[in-house]
């Protein structure tokens, strides 16, 4: 479903999708996808992730 998605965005012309998650970092990491950036949101951590396309 992920690379559906990437997929589907590459061909619409974005470069780069994002994504909120903190318990599935390290699915998103073998999936090519890297953190950007860590913060709390309402009190829970959160990270920014990115991918290129």
């Amino acid at each position: 479903m992920v690379r559906a998605i990437e997929g589907h965005a590459a061909s619409a012309g974005v470069n780069r999708l994002y994504l909120y998650t903190w318990q599935a970092r390290s699915f998103y990491e073998a999936l090519g996808w890297t953190a950007t950036e860590a913060f709390e949101q309402e009190g829970e951590p959160m990270l920014l992730m990115s991918c290129a396309l």
